[in-house]
């Protein structure tokens, strides 16, 4: 998964690129067009973040992209030999408004049926901060409007910036996202949020909901999460963030939901 420049010699902006790898890491000529998939939006820039195969082989492609001045989160679904599945959004990808200003997809996980999606966004004001948000997409394509609180689940610490960067879940069917949280205008923390399976924080997690930990820098973020074996606990990965004369160092932990 990558971007392209746009063909055609009037084109900025960048489209999806959906590329299809055999077992030995070689481009799989059967896939697409010789191994190729491009998606073009029309929009003025698209950008993937994530991909998902579910366990029937269809392949869901996550990202966001712009047009008018609103950033909006994207999901493209495609057979496992790389063909658009016509079932689902509009041939294919689905879209919505999430945000009046942006809303940015980083992750995808399927609920059942459904696909959850987390980032981050923020109003069409420009200098507003931005907060950790998450939301659900129906198997064909619509956005669940029961999720959460009319759709969304936005998470804002403390009037500062916010951010989703993965999202899992657990067996019970609850969700667990992982990112950074900002408590003050100079000091980052990893953050985890609990929801119910229906978006909502689950209060007697952390701080309701929301587990907030210093990694030791000023700049720290949770980025993987991943069940382990048993699943008894989660392993989340990420970051202690050092200042601009230091290096980032990795963090891994074990945690018990």
């Amino acid at each position: 998964m990558a971007t392209a420049l746009a063909d055609g010699l009037d084109r900025t902006d960048s489209d999806y690129v959906i590329i299809g790898l055999t077992s030995s890491g070689a481009l799989d000529t059967r896939f697409a067009s010789g191994g190729k998939l491009v998606v073009d939006l029309n929009q003025s820039g698209d950008n993937p973040r994530a991909v998902l195969v579910q366990s029937d082989g269809k392949v869901v492609v996550t990202g966001y992209s712009s047009s008018g001045g609103v950033v909006r989160p994207v999901l493209i679904r495609l057979s496992s030999n790389g063909v658009l599945d016509a079932s689902f959004g509009d041939r294919g990808v689905a879209t919505d408004t999430v945000l009046p200003g942006v809303a940015e997809s980083y992750s995808v996980v399927r609920q059942g049926g459904d696909y959850v999606l987390a980032g981050y966004g923020r109003g069409a004001d420009p200098n507003e901060k931005v907060d950790m948000v998450v939301y659900r997409f129906h198997g064909d394509g619509k956005r669940d409007q029961s999720f959460g609180s009319d759709g969304l689940t936005r998470v804002d610490v403390a009037g500062e910036d916010d951010r989703a960067r993965n999202v899992i879940v657990l067996p019970d069917n609850r969700l667990l996202v992982a990112g950074s949280g900002k408590r003050t205008t100079s000091d980052i923390d990893g953050m985890l949020v609990l929801l119910d399976g229906n978006g909502m924080p689950v209060a007697e997690f952390g701080e309701g909901g929301r587990l907030i930990s210093n990694l030791g820098g000023p700049n720290d973020s949770w980025y993987a999460l991943a069940m382990t074996p048993d699943d008894s606990a989660i392993i989340v990965t990420g970051y202690m963030g050092a200042d601009a004369t230091g290096n980032d160092d990795a963090v891994v932990a074990r945690i018990k939901i």
